[in-house]
């Protein structure tokens, strides 16, 4: 399985960047996605690039296009929401009570696109 950090219902994420395009992983592993849709939202500063309703737990890929607009400092800034989140404690993981929203993968940066991949620019 691929690296990844647990955001909870709302996340704010910096990070340095190295590239054009930060390849976005994203998913959910709530127990009742399927019959219970989980909404995602996910901004980039102060615009909002993804709203989706989630109803499984298969990973979903966006390539979303850097800033630059401070190119001596190249950093990035995404938040993160769920419309809820669950608790592994409530489905028999009784030591664990993390409030866990959304699984985002570790950030990986590429120059471009991959041909016919999901693009926000």
């Amino acid at each position: 399985p691929q690296p990844f950090r647990c955001a909870s219902d709302n996340s704010v994420f910096v990070f340095p960047t190295t590239a054009h395009y930060l390849k976005l992983t994203f998913w959910v592993q709530h127990p009742d996605v399927a019959v219970r849709p989980v909404d995602v939202r996910i901004w980039r500063k102060d615009q909002r690039i993804v709203s989706i309703t989630v109803q499984d737990k298969m990973p979903v890929t966006w390539y979303v296009r850097v800033p630059t607009d401070h190119p001596e400092h190249p950093r990035m800034m995404l938040e993160t929401w769920v419309s809820r989140t669950w608790r592994p404690s409530d489905y028999g993981q009784k030591d664990d009570a993390r409030e866990l929203g959304l699984k985002v993968a570790d950030w990986t940066f590429v120059l471009e696109p991959p041909p016919g991949a999901d693009v926000i620019n």
